[in-house]
């Protein structure tokens, strides 16, 4: 609770920073250590296109503990690529700032990422 008082404090007497965005990143959820080498492989794809991103060290966290850490390290959005969406060729994504959630194409993560961000 104190760190929201804090940013409170900081925004109300205009001492945050200019250039930093409120949400920023991606947080690739992990749900089975199966999956933690495509999911690595995501989040380097991303990184070398310029796009923060970060993966779930736990692949035994629930998701739910998964959305406070992203949300917590300040991300905009949390993929989900589990063996189901692998299977269809797709990735899911959470937006955290508005709690939309859609699927889409693998292919296309890079450039919807790339013009939401």
């Amino acid at each position: 609770m104190g760190d929201v008082t804090l940013e409170q404090f900081i925004e109300s007497r205009g001492l945050k920073p200019s250039g930093l965005s409120d949400k920023t990143g991606v947080f690739v959820a992990l749900f089975s250590e199966s999956m933690r080498g495509q999911c690595a492989a995501i989040a380097g794809e991303l990184r070398k296109q310029g796009i923060q991103a970060e993966i779930s060290l736990d692949a035994t966290g629930k998701f739910g503990k998964q959305l406070e850490l992203a949300e917590r390290k300040n991300h905009r959005y949390v993929l989900i690529y589990g063996e189901d969406e692998a299977k269809k060729g797709l990735v899911r994504i959470k937006d955290l700032k508005s709690g939309e959630q859609k699927d889409i194409e693998k292919a296309n993560l890079v450039g919807f990422l790339k013009s939401h961000l």
